[in-house]
């Protein structure tokens, strides 16, 4: 449908890596799409073509439309990497905001901290994100540690 190819093109436009669901309906309003049938008719399709990332089983993943696959890879590998091929290229930064017990208890027993997620993915979509790792099993809640207050998690590839 052209008015589908349309929204396409308008999500490129918008240069962001991810789009709110709401701005995706606005989109396809004004690409002449009313129907939120269609709309989610839409976004599976071009989730089946690998074309955008739009997850629904929670309200948290169903709120957000990555429209770059790429920025999506390239969050979950700040977390799952192997430190003797890629360091980080933040390392002096992690270190002088009090970050490499948390960097440092991340390779060596797969434990990341919220303030560590935090401080690489940015605040604003930390909470999808991690929703993402969940859903795919790459990461759970970890509730098992007394030395830290904070919030941890397993990631599960370490």
């Amino acid at each position: 449908k052209m008015r589908w190819m349309l929204c396409l093109d308008n999500f490129d436009m918008m240069n962001e890596p991810w789009l709110t669901l709401t701005k995706v309906q606005e989109i396809a309003r004004a690409a002449g799409i009313s129907n939120s049938t269609e709309v989610e008719e839409m976004l599976r399709l071009y989730h089946q073509l690998g074309m955008v990332v739009h997850l629904t089983s929670t309200q948290t993943l169903a709120n957000v439309v990555v429209t770059n696959p790429q920025w999506l890879l390239d969050s979950i590998s700040l977390l799952i990497r192997d430190p003797e091929i890629h360091s980080f290229e933040r390392m002096e930064e992690l270190e002088s905001v009090g970050l490499k017990q948390d960097i440092d208890l991340l390779f060596s027993k797969g434990l990341v901290t919220y303030d560590l997620v935090q401080f690489l993915w940015g605040s604003e979509q930390v909470d999808f994100l991690l929703a993402v790792m969940k859903h795919t099993m790459l990461l759970s809640e970890w509730e098992f540690d007394e030395e830290h207050d904070d919030k941890m998690y397993q990631v599960i590839c370490y």
